[in-house]
């Protein structure tokens, strides 16, 4: 995309192709631009001790602070990063709502990824197809059955006969 149609559009639909950022003339109503990661940065640093989130489970409420939140989301990051994700590689999130999500799904953006949520009630063929269109490079499931959706055949094929083996 050269310059002149840059500036004549307000979208893009490659995660590689960038925008300049559209500001109003009025500085009242044009605050400085801010990544995702540098606000939540900000807030953690802001708001440390105060409640970021919480989930229910076994009965009792677990709850991160905004400091804890930060850095899960920063060593959720560093995992990728481990595991191989390049820039703009894809991160396939399927599961519950969960802290967890959260982490990957800002993991991601951490870094310098990009994060698909996928629905729990896609099929295989839905999963193996968001799989080859999103570039994704990891897969982030809250269980195993979920990423059975996501292994190729043969890997699923070898599940199978571990199972078998077991018994």
């Amino acid at each position: 995309m050269d310059e002149t149609e840059k500036k004549s559009r307000t979208y893009v639909t490659k995660k590689h192709d960038t925008l300049p950022i559209l500001q109003l003339e009025s500085d009242t109503l044009n605050p400085e631009p801010i990544t995702v990661p540098a606000k939540l940065k900000e807030s953690a640093e802001k708001f440390a001790e105060q409640p970021c989130i919480r989930v229910e489970r076994e009965g009792e409420w677990v709850s991160w602070n905004w400091r804890e939140f930060h850095d899960d989301v920063r060593k959720t990051a560093r995992a990728f990063v481990k595991a191989g994700l390049s820039p703009f590689g894809g991160v396939c999130i399927m599961g519950f709502n969960s802290p967890e999500w959260f982490f990957s799904n800002f993991g991601a953006m951490f870094a310098g990824g990009v994060s698909a949520g996928v629905y729990e009630t896609n099929g295989r063929s839905s999963c193996q197809h968001i799989l080859r269109t999103s570039e994704c490079e990891i897969v982030v499931c809250d269980s195993s059955e979920k990423l059975k959706k996501f292994l190729p055949i043969d890997e699923m094929d070898k599940d199978e006969e571990e199972k078998e083996k077991e018994k």
